[in-house]
Parts: C-alpha cells; structure tokens; sequence
C-alpha cells in the first residue's frame, strides 16, 4: 500500500507538474497538434513506455512477493481490471483527458463491486459482466458528453 501511495504522488507531481507530464496529454488528445506545436512524440512516447514497463517490473515483484512464487500467468486479466478502473474514473477512451485521482476513484469504486458482488455470492462470470456493463456504459457516457450531444436539441430548420 506504500508503495502504491508513494507511486501516486510521484506520478500525480509527473503528469501535473513537469512539461513531460502536458506532452503525454497532448500527445494522447491530439497527436498531429502535438507535432505541430513541437513536442517530441517519439521521446514522449519512449518515456511513457519506460515508465510503463518499470511499473510493471514493480507489480510483478509485488505479486511475486505475495504469493511466494512467480508464473508466467499471474497477472492474467488484470488489463481489464486496470482498463474499468481507468474509464469509470473519468480517463476518456477518445485520449488527453483525465487526472490521476479519478483513476484511483475508479480502482476504489472497481473493488467495492468486485468485492460486493463476490460477497453475495455471485459468480465470477456474473462479476466480470456486470463489471463490463459499467466498463460499456462509461465508455458511452464519455463519447456523449465529448461529442457534445448531450443537452442539445435538434431543432428543425424552416
């Protein structure tokens, strides 16, 4: 839990506070303008991946250290876990938009249904499609509100 808190910090001050932190915004809502108005992609993106991987590195000891041991399929299906905390948190599917602490809302919201749901008793395929059904109707949710739909009427031109 340390770890994860020390992780947050460290990255929150990353994405809101450094210029690498607004080029991996700008690259992920709009990459021609990003280009345009002079960010490197190719080295946002590199530093994007190294830190990706490095986190990895740090679950995979994590897990490891839990559980005693390591496999090659320990973290099976955690994408989808970490793809429904992103996007019930408020990152947008589309790029560019969202902040570090609604992920982690989302990651706490993700666990009160997961361990909800496995408390009453309902079965891992019930869990992970109710689980999805959130997944789809966030993702709904965010292209509405993006596309900018939502509250307006259509009216008919005379």
């Amino acid at each position: 839990m340390i770890i994860a808190i020390v992780l947050w910090l460290v990255f929150n001050f990353l994405l809101s506070k450094t210029r690498t932190g607004r080029h991996i915004y700008a690259i992920g809502s709009n990459i021609e303008a990003s280009k345009l108005s002079g960010v490197n992609i190719v080295a946002t993106t590199t530093k994007a991946y190294l830190v990706s991987s490095f986190c990895s590195c740090i679950v995979g000891l994590v897990i490891c250290a839990t559980s005693g041991m390591g496999t090659m399929d320990a973290g099976n299906a955690y994408e989808m876990y970490a793809v429904a905390a992103s996007v019930i948190g408020g990152v947008s599917t589309l790029g560019g938009q969202g902040i570090l602490i609604g992920t982690v809302i989302g990651a706490s919201i993700w666990g009160v249904l997961q361990n909800g749901l496995q408390f009453a008793g309902a079965p891992v395929a019930i869990r992970n499609i109710v689980i999805g059904a959130i997944v789809v109707i966030s993702v709904l949710i965010d292209v509405i509100v993006r596309s900018g739909k939502l509250g307006k009427k259509n009216k008919l031109e005379p």
